[in-house]
């Protein structure tokens, strides 16, 4: 009998297995004898939990990232709450654009900025950059807050102060926040400070002071940008509107450049990341078939090798029922295991993905957030992988008459 039950790990005896003693005392007895049996065996199990570890870690990274993605959707609705905006090919006055907005009743509230085109030198005049739109933003602006990643938004304390999108300090890496430049627009220039970075999905963009736009030849009493706010904010709502708007100005001297809804921007932002979000989970699914296909066979090895002592217990009395509790409490212990180390790695693991994807994606990256309740679902992966592939080969074992057990080798 003894040597039937150390048959499988005949050179280790049980040191590893009688340190846990005095920790064991409070599970049932069933349970320690699964504990004690995995640390008789602790390489297969390292091995066995590491690659379930494996794959459920890059099961909650694919969610997270795809939870990110979603956020910086999301991100888009909660920097820009205007919903339409409109640029004009030339600057009109702010008052006619006024009395011209006023016939909409589904316009609650309109912004007048200003566009244009200016590039930042050094304090000798050499370029930094190349031509980048730049808008001219109002001191008591309410439709754009964006996410800032380095210094500050616009300060009315700071009247001098310029702000850029991650899309310039990508293009020119020696833009620095804190840093003075000279912002030039055609023949005129003027000192500024570069006091922060922001989140902008597209272009590099530049925003300045509008009283700072006015010194280089952009009155603040015309407008040729508008953020209009809607009652409603739905895209069938922001459709109507620019369709009217445009119609509205078919037979007169206005011209209108471009619009564009918030809702379809987000629509723009889904079309790229859908099919990524997509592709993410598939990868989950792949990765975590790997890890199960990993224990499974870890599991049947270990039922194999264990016949003779399967045989030796029931010859004993031990019921099946008891004899499948054990083996299905290895297994369980394992996933744990495995699922533990994942839950300790995803985190980093998924930022690290989510700044790569973010970068390459949208050239910034994205706002992280983990996929909601997504620490218990691995747990429960994992203690259903772990039932599911000891099932099989539990079953197949204890089917076996105890002579045929008794005889494998």
């Amino acid at each position: 009998m003894r040597e039937a039950l150390s048959r499988a790990e005949a050179g280790q005896g049980s040191a590893l297995s009688e340190r846990f003693s005095l920790l064991l005392r409070p599970f049932p007895l069933l349970q320690r004898i699964a504990i004690r049996s995995l640390a008789r065996r602790p390489r297969r199990v390292l091995l066995s939990a590491s690659v379930l570890a494996l794959g459920v870690a890059f099961f909650m990274t694919a969610l997270n990232v795809r939870a990110s993605m979603m956020e910086t959707v999301d991100a888009v609705k909660r920097t820009r709450p205007y919903d339409i905006a409109l640029t004009f090919n030339a600057a009109y006055p702010v008052e006619q654009i006024r009395t011209w907005l006023s016939e909409f009743p589904n316009v609650r509230a309109f912004e007048s900025w200003g566009v244009g085109e200016t590039e930042l030198a050094d304090a000798q005049g050499a370029a930094l950059t190349n031509p980048m739109t730049t808008f001219g933003v109002p001191s008591d602006s309410a439709a754009f807050r964006p996410d800032v990643i380095a210094g500050s938004w616009l300060d009315a304390k700071r009247p001098a102060g310029v702000v850029v999108s991650q899309g310039a300090t990508n293009q020119w890496p020696s833009l620095s926040p804190g840093s003075r430049y000279v912002l030039r627009r055609g023949d005129r220039a003027i000192k500024v400070e570069l006091i922060g970075v922001i989140k902008d999905f597209g272009e590099p963009r530049l925003y300045a002071p509008q009283a700072l736009m006015r010194d280089l030849g952009m009155p603040t009493a015309r407008s040729n940008h508008v953020l209009i706010t809607l009652t409603e904010h739905t895209v069938q709502a922001q459709g109507l509107a620019i369709s009217e708007l445009e119609e509205s100005v078919v037979e007169s001297d206005w011209q209108i450049a471009g619009a564009m809804g918030t809702r379809m921007w987000e629509q723009v932002i889904n079309a790229h990341l859908v099919d990524i979000g997509r592709l993410l989970t598939i990868i989950a699914g792949i990765a975590l078939f790997i890890g199960a296909m990993g224990l499974a066979s870890s599991i049947s090895v270990g039922v194999v090798e264990r016949y003779r002592e399967i045989a030796v217990l029931k010859a004993i009395g031990g019921r099946s029922r008891s004899i499948a509790t054990i083996f299905a409490s290895e297994a369980l212990f394992m996933a744990l295991l495995g699922a533990g180390v994942a839950i300790l790695v995803a985190p980093w693991l998924s930022r690290a993905v989510a700044d790569k994807f973010g970068t390459l994606m949208i050239e910034y990256p994205f706002d992280y957030r983990a996929a909601e309740g997504v620490t218990p679902l691995a747990l429960s992966v994992a203690a259903a992988i772990a039932v599911i592939a000891c099932v099989i080969p539990v079953i197949t074992a204890l089917r076996m008459t105890i002579r045929e057990a008794l005889r494998t080798e």
